[in-house]
């Protein structure tokens, strides 16, 4: 599985690629994301409060069926991402909730399901 992680704090995004890659995914990280990039498998992105970035993040979602999963502090984006049903995790989060999310992706990717309501 390949992953995208979309993340502005340095600390942060070596924490989620070295925690990735230890349980066996692919990662690729970046400050963000590009419209165009669909070559992942999962997209993991903390939009911060830039409304710009969360549009091109949902245009990924949704109009190119890149599975997404918002990670945030900021109750306004966590607010959009419930709204728009998609799955988010509040920071700080638990490592293990994290493996969840992403194990799931996995799996409804695998079946072709749809991808679960926001948490």
């Amino acid at each position: 599985m390949q992953i995208l992680i979309v993340e502005a704090d340095a600390g942060v995004r070596g924490l989620l690629v070295d925690a990735l890659q230890l349980q066996g995914y692919q990662v690729t990280a970046r400050l963000e994301a590009l419209d165009a990039d669909t070559s992942y498998d999962l997209l993991l992105a903390d939009p911060g409060g830039d409304g710009a970035l969360f549009s091109r993040l949902q245009r990924l979602h949704t109009g190119m069926r890149v599975p997404l999963v918002i990670l945030s502090t900021s109750e306004q984006v966590l607010q959009k991402a419930w709204e728009h049903q998609i799955p988010w995790l509040r920071k700080p989060f638990r490592l293990n909730a994290l493996y969840a999310l992403v194990e799931q992706a996995h799996t409804m990717d695998s079946l072709h399901q749809d991808w679960p309501h926001a948490r």
